[in-house]
This record gives C-alpha cells, sequence and structure tokens, in this order.
C-alpha cells in the first residue's frame, strides 16, 4: 500500500492560519536570482524563496535535507544557491512520496544544472529517516515542508533533527498555520540544544540554529 499523506492541514476551519508571520523581505547577496524565475512555482511567497536560495551561504558546503519535494521548487532553490556558491561535494537529499513534477520545474533544474545535485528519494519522511540514520548521514540543512499535521511535523522533527550537526540550521514552513506553529513550539523551541534565528524568520519559514 502506497504511503498517503495526511492532508487535514489544508483546512482553514481544523487548522487556523492565525500565528505570526515573519518579515516580507529577505536580502539575498547572491549574484545569481533564481528565485525570480522560480516565482509561484516554488509555492513559495518572494521573500522565503530568497532566503532558500541563500541557505547555502548560510550554512556553509555540506548535504541538505528537503522534506516535501512537490513540484521540485525548494529543492531547486537549495540546489541553485549550491551553485552559486561553489560547493563541489553538497546536495540535496529531497523526499516526497511521489515526484509527478512540472515540466517547468525539471527546465529549470536542467537550466541551473541542477540535477546532479539533486537527489530525489521516493518514499515517505519516515523511511528516509531510516535510510539516512543507517547511513550515518549529517545535514548542514533541513527544510520541514512535507505533512504539516501536528504529529508528522513533530516525529519529522525527531527524526531529523538528530542528523543535524552542530552549527547547522533547520526551517519550518508555513508556521503560520495552528499545526505547524504548535509543533515547532512543543519541539525544537523548548529543546535547549536550538536557538531561535528570530532574524531569518521570513513570512511563514521559521528558522532554528543548533549550538550544542
Amino acid at each position: 500500500m502506497p504511503t498517503i499523506e495526511n492532508r487535514s492541514h489544508r483546512s482553514r476551519k481544523l487548522n487556523p492560519r492565525s500565528h505570526p508571520k515573519g518579515a516580507y523581505e529577505y536580502n539575498n547577496p547572491s549574484e545569481d536570482a533564481p528565485w525570480v524565475k522560480m516565482g509561484r512555482r516554488a509555492m513559495l511567497e518572494r521573500p522565503e524563496s530568497m532566503l532558500m536560495a541563500d541557505f547555502p551561504r548560510i550554512t556553509g558546503p555540506g548535504d541538505f535535507a528537503n522534506l516535501g519535494h512537490d513540484a521540485g521548487g525548494s529543492a531547486c532553490l537549495l540546489a541553485a544557491g549550491i551553485l552559486d556558491q561553489k560547493y563541489e561535494d553538497s546536495v540535496v537529499h529531497s523526499v516526497d512520496i511521489n515526484f509527478e513534477g512540472s515540466k517547468r520545474i525539471n527546465d529549470l533544474i536542467d537550466e541551473f544544472g541542477a540535477s546532479k545535485i539533486i537527489r530525489k528519494c521516493k518514499g515517505s519522511t519516515d523511511e528516509f529517516a531510516k535510510v539516512f540514520q543507517k547511513r550515518n548521514q549529517e545535514f548542514v540543512f533541513v527544510f520541514f515542508d512535507a505533512d504539516h499535521c501536528y504529529e508528522a511535523v513533530v516525529k519529522d522533527f525527531k527524526s531529523y533533527s538528530q542528523m543535524v550537526k552542530i552549527g547547522g540550521f533547520v526551517a519550518f514552513h508555513d508556521t503560520h498555520q495552528d499545526f505547524s506553529h504548535r509543533a515547532v513550539e512543543d519541539t525544537v523551541a523548548k529543546n535547549s540544544d536550538w536557538k531561535e534565528r528570530a532574524d531569518l524568520h521570513v513570512y511563514t519559514i521559521r528558522v532554528f540554529e543548533r549550538v550544542s
């Protein structure tokens, strides 16, 4: 039986959008501007796209995990940032239960030369957490944007946070939604190993740095 995501987070009645959003502007010093071409294809607001493309500069070289590939926009933005920083060995492990994608995104991935950087991991985030743990995988950044129900966000954080190196980062999308907000508050926000980077709270993306 294929894995099916809980889509209840899409209901505004079950999952109200009532929590604070961060800044709507973000200054990305990159010489390239992939977010201009990505636009709505990434399902991110403009400042969020700018931040995603800038994370490789913020984190430094290493491996990235993108949980929730969808059409591929977030993975492409991270890959574009890796290319912009000229990191030779960094890759994006992009996890999703399907990779239907879109021709436009795939064309952009090819245009940016990102196909060698993005590793498509078809399966649930839980399945690949076990795969990565067996490999002793280490990440400098994990983006949580898969199943947004409360239980799934909590489980994903507990599984993947232990693979983030000290000095690495995690980011959560759609934190204005009640499910995601409560999951963040009940996990990483209460964990002394993590420091909230309020300066990187951009629109609905909330960011934490591992400090110990």
